[in-house]
């Protein structure tokens, strides 16, 4: 009977690590994914417009639906870079930051860096690609 529990406490931990690692594979592969992406453009910013997003933010899931809602993906030109589990991109946020005058302390997500200016919140960015599509 002690035999019988250990097989199945062995097994049952074994597909608990391999549920763990396909999660955090297809995870990696889902960020890079986004990170790669650049949408083509009908109407591009004047610089290079870098969306920073994390993985299960809230206020960035909401401001991808309001994006694709509005067509903005369609519309504007702009990469996406993850935050919470790229360092690098982490890093790239608080130097475009810093390029606004906002304390690392103080940053927030969905932030978007783009015509040399800093915009942090939903209603901002989406404000922000409006005009883009509107002037």
């Amino acid at each position: 009977m002690i035999m019988k529990s250990k097989v199945i406490l062995a097994t049952l931990l074994l597909i608990a690590f391999l549920s763990f690692i396909f999660f955090h594979l297809f995870k990696e592969d889902k960020i890079k994914e986004l990170d790669s992406q650049v949408n083509e453009p009908t109407i591009a910013t004047k610089e290079d417009a870098i969306l920073f997003y994390g993985t299960n933010c809230p206020a960035c899931i909401s401001l991808d639906q309001l994006m694709r809602e509005k067509g903005i993906n369609e519309k504007v030109s702009y990469a996406h870079k993850e935050v919470y589990y790229n360092q690098e991109n982490n890093n790239q946020l608080i130097a475009k930051a810093g390029e606004c005058g906002i304390d690392a302390n103080l940053i927030t997500i969905p932030f978007l860096y783009a015509d040399g200016k800093c915009y942090f919140g939903v209603e901002p960015i989406i404000n922000y690609f409006e005009e883009k599509i509107y002037d």
